[in-house]
């Protein structure tokens, strides 16, 4: 079923809040970092220290530097509000686990170095909302992914370990989560629309029913092919894009 316009409107709306809230927590982190001249890298990840597993939890809120958080406000905001709005039914529980795993694993495998930025949890939501479109083979989410392709296409790149001071750890660990995820829920996404010829097999004994469609001010009869059991009522059936004779 298609959405009404205020309806869509509404639902575009409520995305680009969500992505702008989860955008400006790190934001406020860093003003006061700014403001009260401090660093707080070290609340960020610290791999196998017992003492700082908190960081799981902070190292998403926490940036080195602006040029660090200006790089990943972009897509964190529009990977969330992507998320949010086409995945609604599965947004909560898909980006805390991203949020955690992403966390938790660098905690597992990564350098002895203080690990901070929102990249892992970026890369969980882009290869969720990639890999999802292209399991589902919905239109809509297929095209998703292709946008997806084209805007991040590249970060694929951050997964392996080219620079020095880049947490590729943190990178691979959400990327990681995210494909995890995307085939957990597989199942539960909306599919491609199917026809009635494609639902055609042959255990089933099908019949023409005829229709009538009016076209250029002439009554035209067409005909359907619908399971035999089930034709019952000539008036509950009306062309929906089949192959007629």
């Amino acid at each position: 079923m298609l959405q009404e316009p205020d309806n869509k409107r509404s639902s575009i709306l409520r995305a680009l809040f969500v992505g702008l809230l989860v955008t400006v927590v790190p934001w406020l982190v860093f003003g006061y970092e700014q403001y009260y001249d401090v660093h707080l890298s070290e609340y960020g990840v610290l791999p196998r220290s017992l003492s700082h597993l908190y960081g799981i939890f902070t190292m998403p809120l926490l940036h080195a530097d602006l040029q660090h958080i200006l790089s990943n406000t972009p897509p964190l905001f529009i990977l969330t509000s992507f998320l949010y709005y086409f995945y609604k039914k599965f947004f909560g529980w898909v980006f805390m686990y991203v949020y955690l795993l992403a966390g938790f694993w660098t905690w597992i495998i990564g350098r002895p170095d203080f690990h901070v930025g929102a990249s892992g949890v970026i890369y969980g939501l882009t290869a969720y909302v990639f890999f999802s479109g292209v399991w589902s083979k919905n239109y809509r989410l297929s095209a998703l992914s292709l946008l997806i392709v084209f805007l991040y296409g590249s970060i694929i790149w951050g997964i392996f370990p080219l620079e020095k001071h880049v947490s590729w750890e943190g990178h691979m660990s959400g990327f990681v989560a995210g494909f995890i995820l995307s085939i957990y829920y597989r199942k539960q996404l909306p599919g491609r629309k199917k026809y009635d010829w494609e639902l055609i097999d042959d255990k089933t004994e099908y019949v023409q029913v005829p229709v009538e469609e009016m076209e250029n001010g002439v009554t035209v009869t067409k005909y359907i092919y619908v399971p035999k059991n089930k034709v019952t009522n000539l008036e509950d059936y009306e062309p929906n894009g089949l192959d007629r004779s």
